[in-house]
């Protein structure tokens, strides 16, 4: 399924069980369009760092989405494998260094085109650059 649906399961899950309410809700959704939409800053990553939600709370509710790639059972998750290095696994805890399927390790690079990332790709299970 799409990112989102993600973010609409995740938002709509924050406010049902009393988690956000709609005022903050709508606040966070003017601070994703003020930082260039969701393909630029997605909603979990903002509602970290407002404070509304923790790192694994957000794991959490995207683990319960439908919508989600993620496996709902925290054994079979990519953060408990022990064949990934330390700080792979502390990488895939923090949903704020998420690009879709990738997980961002550090910076590579920048220049006058963008920037460089070794990423964590976890579908293909090793390191790539975006």
């Amino acid at each position: 399924m799409s990112e989102s649906a993600d973010e609409t399961h995740l938002a709509e899950t924050l406010v049902s069980t009393g988690k956000l309410t709609h005022e903050e809700l709508l606040a966070c959704f003017e601070a994703q369009r003020l930082a260039g939409g969701p393909r630029r800053k997605r909603l979990g990553e903002i509602l970290v760092e407002r404070g509304h939600i923790s790192p694994l709370e957000f794991q959490e509710t995207l683990a319960g989405s439908p919508h989600s790639k993620e496996p709902a059972t925290p054994a079979s998750s990519p953060t408990h494998d022990e064949s990934l290095p330390d700080h792979v696994r502390q990488a895939l805890a923090d949903p704020t260094r998420r690009i879709g399927r990738y997980v961002r390790l550090n910076e590579l690079g920048r220049g006058g085109m963008g920037v460089v990332h070794r990423c964590y790709d976890t579908q293909l299970h090793r390191d790539v650059a975006v």
